[in-house]
């Protein structure tokens, strides 16, 4: 049987092997009219993958379940083909599938968290594929922004700047910092068939923020171990806060990968199948936090499943802050026992200290996730937990502000010709400094706006 899908990887396996395309073989063990079963390496992420009988070439199921161990017993299994209700599906399509393309595009530099509200721009290329070629110079960028909430008013239809056939710098109109960006690309193909990304914008768009940098006094993503320390209560069976990449799959309430896509969270018991909190409660908590700069926030992502087992659920996950080093702590929210949070899934979330606690250099912050022995499946997963200095945890600084303290002066001078020829100083984003980089520099010259 072979397995080629995204799984995921812990250690000894390098963390870049994560969620990247992997195949894995191993022996047939038996089969039923609407299950297959196999001893083929899987972790969380291949579910969903195609069962490939190896010696026919054909897909005789889809994987879905883990049900190997370490000492080498068990069967991983899956949907068979033959599956009555899986036929039926495959016989009776809904949804939306989506359509072969005629151009793809692609983003040599990725695309961006934060675009800069003063010359935010994206490199784009638009590639040809079996159904159409690109049409050079037709190239658009659609942009809308909305400040303060509310919906985004029709998008601004900018025609980017070709720098080679086909491939294109998306310059951002100037925005108001701390804008909500929707934003999508259009070319057109040889034959005039206008092909957009997503392929069904603008229903569906990009998203960004518009600021030059994050406002951050702290932040942790969690890819390394910055202190963070786990307290399980006396009667706890599993369950306990880890830190590393998700392997779950998400099939059980578990997250199938981190909030910010970094590669690691904290999440209760790395493993796949029946691992969620037992008996009992376990807590993360943080290290001593320095929340007195600027209108602290402490913001976070959150996971938290409780809809699987038997109802009424009664299991929650509470938040709590301290301001005296964990001398004393005082409910930030509780998560659950029902509503939209308990379903498995990761929320933002963002709270003003102030309005809990007094800010203090010896703030801290913990998650405690418990099994009420109500029978439920309890998962939680905590991300990256920040201290903005700001509501918006966001900052806008001048291009032409190049060592960042807010104005453009004599030491920003010295480093456009310090970069002469080079891409450091660069501010136009034509990736060299020169003259134009200069009179920028010259035109700015004073406070940020």
């Amino acid at each position: 049987i072979r397995i080629t899908g995204y799984g995921t990887t812990g250690a000894p396996a390098p963390l870049e092997w994560s969620l990247v395309q992997k195949t894995h073989t191993g022996p047939f063990v038996t089969s039923a009219i609407t299950t297959v079963q196999y001893q083929t390496d899987t972790t969380g992420g291949n579910s969903g993958s195609p069962i490939v009988d190896e010696t026919t070439g054909l897909a005789i199921g889809i994987h879905t379940h883990g049900g190997c161990f370490g000492d080498g017993s068990g069967a991983n299994s899956g949907t068979a083909i033959d599956h009555p209700d899986l036929q039926l599906a495959l016989e009776n399509p809904t949804g939306v599938c989506i359509p072969p393309q005629a151009l793809a595009f692609e983003f040599p530099d990725g695309l961006p968290e934060l675009i800069s509200p003063f010359n935010g721009s994206i490199r784009v290329n638009v590639l040809p594929t079996e159904f159409g070629s690109p049409q050079p110079g037709t190239g658009v960028l659609v942009v809308s922004t909305t400040v303060g909430g509310g919906i985004s008013p029709p998008g601004e239809e900018l025609p980017m700047e070709e720098i080679a056939p086909n491939q294109y710098r998306a310059n951002f109109p100037e925005m108001t910092c701390g804008a909500k960006i929707d934003y999508h690309f259009k070319a057109e193909t040889a034959t005039g068939e206008v092909v957009s990304l997503p392929f069904n914008a603008p229903a569906n768009t990009f998203e960004a923020d518009a600021a030059t940098e994050l406002d951050a006094a702290f932040r942790d993503t969690f890819e390394t171990d910055s202190g963070w320390t786990v307290l399980n209560s006396a009667g706890l069976t599993a369950g306990a806060w880890e830190r590393g990449v998700p392997v779950g799959g998400g099939d059980r309430g578990d997250p199938p990968a981190d909030a910010d896509r970094s590669g690691q969270c904290y999440l209760t018991m790395n493993l796949d199948g029946d691992s969620d909190v037992d008996n009992g409660s376990t807590t993360l908590i943080s290290p001593v936090l320095d929340a007195t700069e600027g209108d602290a926030h402490i913001v976070y992502s959150t996971w938290f499943s409780n809809v699987f087992g038997n109802a009424p659920f009664s299991d929650v996950m509470t938040v709590e802050v301290s301001p005296d080093g964990g001398g004393s702590w005082v409910l930030l929210e509780t998560i659950g026992p029902t509503g939209a949070q308990v379903s498995g899934d990761w929320f933002d979330k963002s709270f003003r200290i102030a309005d809990f606690i007094t800010p203090t250099d010896q703030f801290m912050i913990r998650f405690t996730a418990e099994d009420a022995g109500d029978g439920s499946v309890v998962e939680a997963g905590v991300d990256d937990v920040r201290i903005n200095r700001t509501a918006l945890g966001l900052l806008c600084l001048c291009s032409e502000d190049l060592d960042g303290n807010g104005s453009v002066g004599s030491s920003d001078l010295l480093a456009v010709l310090a970069g002469w020829g080079t891409p450091s100083g660069d501010i136009n984003g034509d990736g060299t400094t020169g003259s134009t980089d200069l009179l920028a520099l010259l035109a700015a010259w004073g406070p940020c706006p």
